[in-house]
Order: structure tokens, then sequence, then C-alpha cells
């Protein structure tokens, strides 16, 4: 009985020992640090017409924890001094085309016509997903109209 115990035991922290630790790469961008950033000295908008002066924002894991003028900032935060800087609420909308010139879309027939995707005209190295263009610049081609 001693044995089976022991063996039980034995298979038990060997099959928690192997589920402990993620071995799959992580598939997009993320970062599983705890990092604090800390924005110190500017001027941030909290809404409408409101203003703090030479106030702090705190920021963990993509997420705003803590804005204000008397913030307290934790000792392993990265500090940016934005001294006469200003901070506004804001996103970004990956599927909008404001500013972008009108996109011209090929016909499907067209698209067949050049091949498969993994003959590429580009030079130099290039995605597997040929959709993705990283050396697109969108602030170059941005225009207010």
């Amino acid at each position: 009985m001693k044995k089976i115990l022991t063996l039980l035991c034995t298979l038990l922290f060997g099959v928690q020992i192997g589920f402990s630790q993620s071995t799959k790469p992580i598939t997009g961008l993320s970062d599983e640090r705890e990092t604090v950033y800390a924005f110190v000295d500017a001027h941030i908008l909290i809404e409408p017409g409101k203003w703090l002066e030479n106030a702090t924002l705190l920021i963990r894991k993509e997420k705003i924890i803590a804005v204000g003028s008397s913030v307290n900032i934790p000792t392993n935060a990265i500090i940016y001094n934005l001294k006469g800087q200003y901070i506004y609420p804001s996103f970004i909308d990956a599927y909008t085309d404001y500013g972008q010139a009108e996109t011209k879309i090929e016909s499907r027939q067209n698209r067949r016509e050049r091949g498969p995707q993994s003959e590429s005209s580009t030079p130099g190295a290039v995605s597997w997903n040929q959709a993705i263009h990283p050396e697109f610049n969108s602030y170059v081609s941005f225009d207010v109209d």
C-alpha cells in the first residue's frame, strides 16, 4: 500500500511539474512582465474642459491604474518626465479610412491571375501573410480632407 501511495504521489507531482509552465509561443504581441509606466508632470485632459496640471498617469498591462496630482508611484515603475507636454484620451481605430486615399479594389479574377501568394514580387524578406505591410507608414499618406 505504501508503494502504491508513493507511486501515485510521484506521478501527481510529475504531472503538476509538466503543466506548471507554458511552452507554447504566444501568438501576436504580448509582454508577460508586470511593468508599470509613470508619466509625470504632464497636463492631462480627463474629461472635456477639465485639466489636471502637473499630474501623473500610471499604466500597467495596457490599462490606466491611476491618474491625478498626488499619485503614489511604485518603486519599480519606468518614469517618463513629460514637463510641458499634454496627454489626451484617445484610441486607434484600425478599420477606419479617415485620412487615407481611396483604395482601388481588384476584381477576383485579376487576383487569381497573379499566382499563388507564395510567389512574391516584393524584394527582400516578406511575411507569410502578404496582406501585412510593415514597410508602410500611414502617417506619410495621411491627408486631412
